[in-house]
């Protein structure tokens, strides 16, 4: 199964599905990872830098789902306005499914030659603790 945007009660335009690789686009080297233009349309929209774009994305942060539906729906050839997805409604409109498994991920903020191997953990907090 894919992965796919579904915009709802958005615009009569752009609502529907629209088929994407969501984990691949968040992925360093994938053959559908973002492009420097992506990243950049997505950091003057939102103001995110590449590294936020993938915690933004898993934290339900709206100016990263903004900005990534906005490439989504450019890769899908749907003609949109920006506007359309700003003046969306708080916590609908806007829904991410993912079907891809996260073991071989590699996001835009981690660097895959320093992931352990056998570690499927994410670490968070503040490590300084010594103990």
């Amino acid at each position: 199964m894919e992965d796919k945007l579904v915009v709802s009660g958005v615009h009569e335009e752009i609502d529907g599905e629209h088929k994407c690789d969501i984990l691949g686009m968040l992925t360093i080297g994938h053959p559908e990872s973002l492009t420097n233009r992506e990243l950049h349309k997505i950091k003057l929209m939102t103001g995110l830098l590449a590294p936020d774009l993938f915690e933004g994305i898993q934290k339900g942060d709206m100016d990263a789902s903004v900005g990534l539906a906005s490439v989504i729906l450019a890769r899908n050839n749907k003609p949109f306005q920006e506007d359309w997805l700003w003046d969306a409604p708080m916590g609908a409109g806007l829904t991410f499914e993912i079907n891809g498994a996260e073991d071989d991920v590699a996001p835009l903020n981690e660097d895959p030659s320093n992931t352990p191997p056998e570690s499927n953990e994410t670490s968070g907090g503040d490590s300084s603790d010594p103990a």
